[in-house]
């Protein structure tokens, strides 16, 4: 099988989830609506010839059989995660899984803006996520430790926020922490300056 580029390998995803959420849409404003989520930062070259490729391709205008697997895989999986994290919610009240989405953005200074299309300034690269081969989904889940599982080891959820010496946390960091902490986990908020004793943080003891 042909080595399919990164960028249309990027772009797939995004394209088949605007296609499935909106049946019954005429080809050309769906056309539109897919380029108004153009997610490069280069608005020309080769990222925009794959992404206009790949976007030809989901819309049937070169029909492969790979090209309906894709879409059904992508849509297969959204359904399977809002479903699972409906079943986690109802049946495991001590877990917290947060969505851990991967991708690359570029930030920088807005210097024209319209419809299917940003240009920046100064841009720099924006990873999101955690690493890749990460899970979907990123959280913790409270347990008790009993008898039997002295001398296991057990990951502890851990959460460091860092500050300058004139900065505060804010109500939604202060929120954060105490939820992660009141679940068994670790969370510190550091400010420039301070003397982290890593020595306790390595010997943590709830």
């Amino acid at each position: 099988m042909p080595k399919v580029s990164k960028w249309r390998q990027f772009a797939a995803p995004i394209i088949a989830e605007i296609i499935a959420n909106n049946p019954g849409m005429n080809a050309k404003d769906l056309r539109k609506l897919i380029n108004e989520s153009y997610p490069f930062a280069y608005p020309s070259g080769h990222p925009r010839k794959m992404w206009q490729k790949e976007v030809s391709l989901q819309l049937g205008i070169k029909k492969v059989k790979i090209n309906l697997q894709l879409k059904k895989r992508c849509l297969m999986e959204s359904n399977f995660w809002k479903t699972l994290m409906l079943e986690i919610g109802r049946k495991c009240p001590n877990v917290r899984v947060f969505r851990n989405n991967i991708g690359l953005g570029w930030v920088g200074k807005i210097a024209k803006q319209s419809p299917g299309q940003v240009v920046i300034n100064n841009p720099r690269p924006l990873h999101a996520g955690l690493i890749a081969g990460s899970g979907d989904g990123i959280g913790y889940t409270t347990i008790v430790i009993t008898p039997e599982m002295v001398g296991k080891k057990v990951a502890v959820f851990t959460s460091i926020e860092t500050k300058s010496k004139t900065g505060k946390a804010k109500d939604a960091q202060i929120v954060w922490a105490k939820n992660v902490q009141d679940a068994g986990g670790i969370a510190l908020v550091i400010k420039e300056g301070q003397t982290l004793d890593l020595e306790l943080l390595k010997n943590y003891k709830p």
